[in-house]
């Protein structure tokens, strides 16, 4: 059986757009990860006392869980951070925050803790970042617990980022996706 020429250059066509749109949205879809963190930390540098408000910076290390093992090897472990100004007026903490990741990647956020009132979590809204994390949003929430000399912080968040891999099923449906396609194109061929 021959296939008409026009029907084989509508399909090409059709095969071609399909790819570029395909390969264009690649990057554009946002992938969401949920994790479980933990940190300890402590002040750094000279604390700065001024009225009511004290500045310090504290930096942490811990690990940050998701549902997928590729994702915590290599991004475990982090650092962060933090340039704090504490309102022992207001009782908060508002403050600016660097994650370092083991792989060198960056998630930069604002710290927000209402000491007043224990019924709201500490937050960490992220507001981009350097590799995987650039144009990341999302955010953390957690409770942390004070010791004699820093903190334990724990909680949980999710990150929306570009630039993370997807997960291995995602990533397994796109592959199987681009085989049919590959397996449909030699079909065509062969039917020439």
């Amino acid at each position: 059986m021959k296939i008409p020429s026009l029907f084989l250059s509508s399909l090409k066509l059709r095969t071609s757009v399909f790819m570029i749109a395909f390969a264009a949205g690649i990057p554009a879809h946002a992938t969401t990860v949920s994790f479980s963190y933990s940190f300890t930390g402590g002040p750094v540098g000279p604390e700065v006392m001024s009225g009511s408000i004290l500045t310090v910076d504290h930096l942490s290390t811990g690990s940050l869980l998701s549902t997928n093992p590729n994702l915590n090897a290599i991004w475990n472990p982090f650092t962060l951070l933090s340039h704090d100004v504490v309102d022992y007026a207001a009782l908060t903490l508002n403050g600016d925050s660097t994650i370092t990741f083991a792989d060198g990647s960056m998630l930069f956020g604002h710290q927000f803790v209402d000491f007043a009132n224990p019924l709201v979590p500490e937050t960490l809204t992220f507001t981009g970042g350097t590799g995987e994390f650039a144009g990341a949003t999302g955010s953390w929430s957690g409770e942390s617990t004070l010791l004699p000399n820093g903190f334990t912080v724990s909680g949980s968040g999710t990150i929306n980022a570009p630039a993370i891999a997807p997960e291995p099923v995602s990533f397994a449906l796109i592959v199987v996706g681009l085989f049919v396609m590959v397996g449909a194109r030699k079909l065509v061929r062969q039917q020439r």
